[in-house]
């Protein structure tokens, strides 16, 4: 997981908090649908110009173009969620659906203002039914 600096902006040291328990606060969809347990590997905060836009598909890029370059492409994942203070338009994307298992670096995006049913929506697109 990761955040934006506007999302920094909104709760400086408790960021990390927020972002694991909007995580936590789903964890029961997926033990319950999936009989899947979600885990936190690693968090961050970008803090300056990494995240430019706020146009949702750019933010899609932006988040791969980072974790797919070093050193974030060593840290082991199956998914990266960012989360943005930034007004969208949107209350988040996912890059593709299902895409945990179709892409080599699946990401989505949450904008921080939105009520946490929303975020599992997005959450949820990447399950596969494979």
């Amino acid at each position: 997981m990761d955040c934006d600096t506007e999302y920094w902006n909104d709760y400086n040291d408790a960021s990390f908090t927020r972002m694991l328990a909007e995580f936590n606060m789903i964890q029961d969809v997926y033990e319950d649908e999936l009989d899947a347990i979600l885990s936190v590997s690693t968090l961050h905060v970008f803090i300056g110009g990494v995240y430019v836009s706020s146009n949702p598909n750019t933010i899609i890029n932006e988040a791969k173009s980072i974790w797919s370059s070093s050193p974030y492409s060593y840290e082991l994942r199956d998914l990266v969620h960012h989360f943005t203070g930034k007004t969208t338009g949107i209350y988040g994307q996912a890059s593709s659906i299902g895409a945990t298992c179709n892409e080599t670096t699946p990401v989505c995006f949450s904008e921080v203002s939105i009520e946490i049913y929303r975020l599992n929506y997005h959450i949820t697109s990447f399950k596969s039914y494979s």
